[in-house]
């Protein structure tokens, strides 16, 4: 008799709350690239470790296929939203409806445009412009051509790695051509340094990340330019430690995914203990990046599998 009250006073409990457990949900833009699988693997670890149902999305690169999951979500009951919008408009409208439930957002990756979002957590874009401006311009070679393979226009991560890029290069270099890329199309990257590469001119290839690098090395193949162009990429995906590796990639950028997840669930331990202090400021907080070559892969990665150690 005493067990059938007990579950009685537990299903009491739960048509009083609503929800037998604290959702966090996720939304991705999507999950082409390498280091995506890894921001989903550390935030249900980090929920779940928090005693927290992780509720996850990824849009396939849509940016109406990523508002109706915004709206699920939000309407499953969720109690924090991290959004990856895909794209800084995209983002605005899934945040004022989750304003208007009263459920915080935590900008994750890329900026929206919207106000009142809580935090707005990403690496260092403009260090990664940086980067690969300094190695180009120390690589001492008078270059003749230069290609950014640039992601999405409208994305703050595309646009804050060129613009840094772009200033690095400024009256050092010859000036570079921008050619921006749906999707971060490492088939489009592909298709743009074929058409506007020549093996008559020394060639740089600057992609916003790994994937089109990796578009770049391809078409540097089918040239016979393989050796003789300077590529490089960000995120520090598997393949470019094998690309390194092989000569065929000069640089790439790591960004440690764990180090932005766990600065994402810090914001999620203070709004669920009510100690995050109301703003009318989002607060930012930016993740710092290394760079990874030849001279340092084996900090990064174990040489003999091109596994990396930790994103």
């Amino acid at each position: 008799m005493k067990h059938y009250v007990l579950i009685l006073l537990a299903s009491l409990c739960l048509s009083v709350t609503g929800f037998s457990e604290v959702r966090i949900g996720f939304l991705l833009s999507s999950m082409k690239e390498e280091r995506y699988k890894y921001d989903k693997m550390y935030f249900i670890e980090m929920a779940r470790d928090r005693g927290f149902a992780p509720l996850f999305k990824s849009a396939n690169n849509d940016g109406e296929r990523q508002w109706q999951q915004a709206r699920e979500l939000i309407e499953s009951g969720i109690a924090v939203l991290i959004l990856q919008p895909h794209s800084t408009s995209a983002g605005r409208r899934i945040v004022d409806l989750a304003k208007r439930k009263n459920i915080p957002v935590i900008s994750y990756d890329r900026k929206t445009e919207a106000t009142g979002v809580v935090a707005y957590i990403t690496h260092n874009n403009a260090a990664i412009g940086q980067i690969q401006a300094e190695h180009l311009i120390k690589s001492g070679r008078n270059w003749q051509k230069i290609i950014i393979c640039a992601g999405e226009r409208n994305q703050s991560v595309t646009q804050e790695i060129t613009k840094s890029l772009s200033r690095g290069l400024t009256d050092k270099t010859v000036a570079p051509d921008t050619f921006y890329h749906t999707d971060c199309s490492e088939i489009r990257c592909h298709a743009t340094v074929l058409k506007n590469l020549k093996p008559s001119l020394k060639s740089a290839v600057l992609a916003n990340n790994s994937k089109m690098a990796q578009g770049a090395i391809d078409a540097i193949k089918k040239l016979n330019m393989t050796g003789e162009t300077f590529i490089a990429g960000a995120d520090g995906s598997t393949q470019s430690c094998r690309n390194i590796k092989a000569g065929l990639q000069h640089l790439d950028v790591h960004k440690p995914i764990k180090k932005m997840m766990t600065s994402t669930f810090a914001y999620i331990d203070k709004i669920m203990a009510k100690t995050l202090r109301p703003s009318q400021k989002t607060e930012t907080v930016i993740v710092p990046v290394e760079a990874i070559h030849s001279g340092n892969l084996k900090d990064f990665f174990h040489l003999d599998s091109c596994k990396k150690i930790q994103w």
